[in-house]
């Protein structure tokens, strides 16, 4: 998504509104510019750094593919002793990938993990597998949180307008 694009989607669903006023929530992505004289849709701009806490797709979609990412390149480790190397294309093609499972393999993982360990790996795998664990990755707010985030956007948003405005008037 360039700018441009944006700008021309936007404009173009604007047209198609016809006097329906929407607001539009829109993170604060380089691609997404503020845009002037929309008849019937006003840009409201997402705090910097809360798109991952107030989009709950980006939450659960984010923490499975992390999960399921971890898993295949733990598997990965132990099978190879380690010497596996990653770089973007390994990973993609991790994702990518179903998972192997070797049904005649009963190795616990407290085994592999302690025998990875013990094969000079400066990185302990159980260390690996617990790096998110206290992570925060979602946040309930209070309707009133919500109410009061809503309003300051609002406000902030009104005040860009504002500026945006009297430059305009400053460059004519």
């Amino acid at each position: 998504m360039t700018s441009q694009l944006f700008e021309e989607e936007v404009r173009k669903w604007d047209a198609e509104l016809k006097g329906r006023k929407i607001l539009l929530l829109v993170d604060n992505c380089p691609a997404h510019p503020f845009i002037s004289n929309l008849q019937n849709i006003e840009l409201a701009f997402l705090p910097p750094n809360t798109t991952s806490v107030l989009q709950p797709m980006d939450q659960s979609v984010i923490k499975s593919l992390k999960g399921h990412y971890r898993r295949k390149l733990l598997m990965e480790l132990v099978q190879s002793e380690g010497k596996t190397s990653v770089n973007m294309l390994h990973a993609s093609d991790v994702v990518e990938t179903e998972p192997e499972f070797d049904s005649d393999d009963d190795l616990p993982l407290t085994e592999w993990i302690q025998q990875f360990n013990t094969a000079g790996n400066t990185v302990h795998l159980q260390t690996y597998i617990e790096v998110d664990d206290s992570l925060l990755t979602t946040a309930s707010l209070t309707d009133q949180e919500i109410l009061d985030s809503v309003k300051t956007l609002r406000t902030k948003n009104k005040e860009m307008k504002k500026m945006r405005r009297m430059n305009l008037s400053l460059e004519h």
